[in-house]
């Protein structure tokens, strides 16, 4: 069973991954450019370094996809006058248009990634995704492999771990914070 297991959810990561990375040419923006844009719409008016955390991702690879939302007119960055080493993050006109368009594409590439299952099995296998989530964070953090480690990841998974929140983690009870180190 757990071969079947293990091979049937390879499968389904595999073409997961083909699905998303297909491109639609309706799509104005590339997928990590939405979802910045979709958070900063929900956090505005934000800074980098929530978004950094809200996000899981480098401040670098921020500051890259920022750089290219500016570029394109989406967002608009603004020194913050109590700390000028941090700016003050919103979303322009022509920017809180194009995250009302991801938002929608988002639902209509969701309806048809889960379309086969009806409302009570995604409601399954999201509380499913959710314990098995907690779990592999359990065994990423005992391989010493917390959120932005970088040696022996588990499971192929980049040395990021499954990307859950810094929030989220406390939330659920683990100790790997930047404040014990382990982050």
């Amino acid at each position: 069973m757990s071969n079947d297991l293990f091979a049937e959810f390879a499968a389904t990561m595999h073409l997961m991954r083909r699905a998303m990375g297909q491109n639609d040419p309706r799509r104005a923006v590339h997928q990590g450019q939405g979802r910045l844009l979709a958070v900063i719409a929900e956090m505005q008016p934000t800074n980098q370094k929530d978004l950094v955390d809200r996000l899981d991702i480098r401040p670098s690879s921020l500051s890259e996809l920022m750089g290219k939302l500016e570029q394109k007119g989406l967002i608009a960055r603004k020194q913050d006058e109590n700390d000028k080493r941090n700016y003050i993050v919103t979303l322009t006109d022509e920017g809180t248009r194009m995250a009302g368009q991801v938002a929608e594409q988002s639902k209509e590439f969701e309806e048809k990634l889960f379309g086969a299952l009806t409302q009570e099995e995604r409601v399954q296998l999201k509380g499913l995704l959710e314990k098995l989530n907690v779990a592999w964070q359990s065994l990423a953090e005992e391989q010493g492999a917390c959120r932005h480690a970088h040696a022996n990841p588990p499971f192929g998974m980049g040395g990021h771990g499954p990307h859950v929140p810094e929030s989220r983690m406390r939330m659920r009870g683990f100790p790997c914070t930047k404040e014990s180190g382990g982050w």
